[in-house]
């Protein structure tokens, strides 16, 4: 009789315990924390018996993950470390589909030949087996070989000290569902079957490979038995190889399994210059909108090598990230990803929305498919803008505004000259009609440290007018002479029609009109200052504020005068307006080019 699993396992403790007085050198076997498990089972029948034609197939594939039973393992039994080594399934899933035909050759007359009839299929979860676990290897071999016993001893102990391993699958019940004949007609029926009650001793070979096929017929009468058993170990210690029997008949059976370290992707972050684990390095997937992401996937265990990459970020919809904001004096543009970035071991983009991003990788390894997904949470910070802007204009030199106001705007925050001693009339005063100037300040609350800068851009439409006819007017949108229009907590601006510099011979009106998309965008400081410098802009907040002004002159020879102005008021006469926004500013122009 075979004797089953719980006392095998007592045999073998006890023989573990009268050898381990014998050690005298460290086994030099590496255990490992984990292991990937696969099994694949199929069962088919077609046979007859008497009248009776039975026909059928069940089919089960799972994987998963086995972790090391340290309470089970042989060191918390005064037993020389990974002697007796205790794995239990820490999560195992798989599919089933099952058929079942059963038909009477020779039926009651006026009777359907099928009798009954079966299926089913889905998804199962394979459980955790009481005590040590579901594998167990036992290396008793090579225990003998540290042992140092020799002799005659050692002859009569190696007949039961071998290397070997059991390994158990605990059946599974699932429903299918079909229907049975009942005096001459079908009714509902079904059926519970146990899809997967699985045990396996075998021999560890040279190699240390858990792996192995085993396939044979047996012969039944009726629907055949899905519990089965295979082992390889010596007949005076397991009497029977398989179970069923093996014997010819119509009942066909084939099983394969294999047990090794887990191949598997893992993704990591570089920070301060080094690769860490996304699943191991604390809070790496809490990230700032505005940060560079630089990742990478790799292969476990090391050995392996990772191909054909392929990240999704997002699920490639290019609505919450991009690869870098383009921008300079005459362009500004966000860019997105294209497909050759997302097609490397390494991957670098940035968010710049808030909420949460998602990334998946795909990638080969040894010619199987693997993924990897890792989920981020995304903060933003929020920001306030206020302004104090004066509420008229002046008709005379063009100075950049009330000195008063213009002064609150400390230098190291500007980027640009005001007014036009320079840009426009290479160092001479200019005169026109200048509005006294507006000035913008924000704030945060959020304790996400990093710098803000502003980006202005322009919408001017002008028109000339003479006293024979209407101008045609002109429009052009562009930045606000330079990128970036200013540079940290405040922005100062006092637009003008600068009349000195028309040109001699025009005369009338010159009307314009400006509207502003004043965008304050914000950069997250990094851990290093590599990393800040690495880190990319984004925009936070979007303020829309206009002035407009009109000027004539009745000759040439007159001088220009103001005709009207408005302040910066929106349509329905309130101040400027503001909101939260993640849209970039985009670019082709710069005022300092208009026509």
């Amino acid at each position: 009789m075979t004797p089953p699993l719980s006392r095998l396992l007592i045999i073998v403790v006890c023989l573990f315990t009268v050898l381990c007085f014998h050690v005298s050198s460290v086994m030099s076997i590496e255990v490992k924390q984990q292991l990937e498990a696969r099994f694949s089972y199929k069962v088919k029948w077609d046979f007859q018996e008497g009248d009776m034609k039975f026909q059928g197939s069940l089919s089960v594939h799972a994987k998963g993950i086995l972790k090391i039973n340290a309470q089970f393992a042989s060191s918390s039994h005064d037993l020389p470390a990974a002697v007796m080594l205790p794995y239990a399934i820490d999560a195992m899933g798989g599919h089933y589909t099952y058929e079942e035909h059963v038909y009477n050759q020779n039926p009651p007359k006026d009777c359907p030949s099928l009798t009954e009839e079966y299926s089913g299929g889905g998804p199962l979860t394979i459980e955790k087996m009481p005590g040590p676990g579901n594998l167990i290897v036992n290396n008793l071999g090579a225990m003998m070989k540290a042992s140092g016993v020799s002799g005659p001893a050692a002859a009569a102990m190696s007949k039961n000290m071998f290397d070997h391993y059991l390994l158990a699958f605990p059946g599974v019940k699932q429903k299918v569902t079909g229907r049975k004949l009942y005096l001459c007609k079908y009714i509902p029926a079904e059926k519970t079957i146990a899809v997967s009650n699985i045990g396996i001793r075998y021999l560890v070979p040279e190699d240390g490979k858990i792996d192995g096929k085993a396939s044979w017929t047996t012969k039944t009468n009726t629907t055949p038995d899905f519990q089965v058993r295979v082992s390889n170990l010596p007949q005076h210690f397991e009497k029977k190889a398989y179970q069923p029997e093996n014997k010819p008949g119509g009942v066909s059976y084939q099983l394969s399994w294999t047990v090794k370290e887990p191949v598997f992707i893992a993704i990591q972050r570089k920070v301060k210059g080094k690769w860490q684990d996304l699943e191991t390095a604390g809070d790496l997937t809490e990230v700032v909108a505005g940060e560079r992401m630089f990742l990478k996937g790799i292969a476990s265990p090391e050995s392996k090598t990772m191909s054909s990459s392929d990240w999704t970020i997002d699920g490639n919809n290019g609505e919450n990230y991009i690869k870098e904001f383009k921008a300079t004096d005459n362009h500004g543009e966000p860019l997105p990803m294209q497909p050759d970035d997302l097609d490397d071991q390494e991957v670098s983009f940035v968010w710049y929305k808030g909420d949460s991003g998602k990334v998946k990788l795909q990638a080969t390894i040894d010619g199987e498919k693997y993924d990897k997904e890792v989920e981020f949470t995304i903060s933003r910070p929020e920001y306030t803008v206020t302004w104090e802007n004066s509420p008229d204009s002046h008709f005379g030199e063009c100075v950049g505004g009330v000195k008063a106001l213009q002064d609150k705007w400390p230098r190291e925050n500007r980027n640009s000259r005001h007014g036009y001693e320079g840009d426009l009339a290479d160092g001479k005063r200019v005169f026109g009609l200048e509005y006294n100037g507006i000035l913008f300040q924000c704030a945060t609350d959020s304790d996400i440290p990093g710098k803000t800068r502003w980006v202005q851009l322009v919408t001017e439409t002008q028109k000339f007018n003479s006293f024979r006819a209407y101008g045609t007017p002109t429009t052009n949108r562009g930045l606000d002479n330079r990128y970036p229009t200013a540079y940290n907590d405040s922005f100062y601006d006092a637009p003008a029609i600068p009349t000195s510099i028309i040109k001699d011979n025009t005369n009338g009106s010159w009307e314009v009109s400006l509207k502003f998309d004043l965008y304050l965008i914000f950069r997250p400081d990094g851990r290093t200052r590599s990393e800040t410098e690495q880190n990319e802009w984004i925009p936070v907040k979007l303020i829309k504020w206009s002035w407009a002004g009109k000027a004539a002159r009745n000759t040439l020879e007159d001088d220009w005068y103001e005709v009207h102005s408005y302040e910066p008021v929106d349509a329905l006469g309130r101040e400027p307006t503001q909101e939260s926004i993640s849209e970039y500013p985009t670019w082709d122009d710069n005022t300092l080019t208009f026509e």
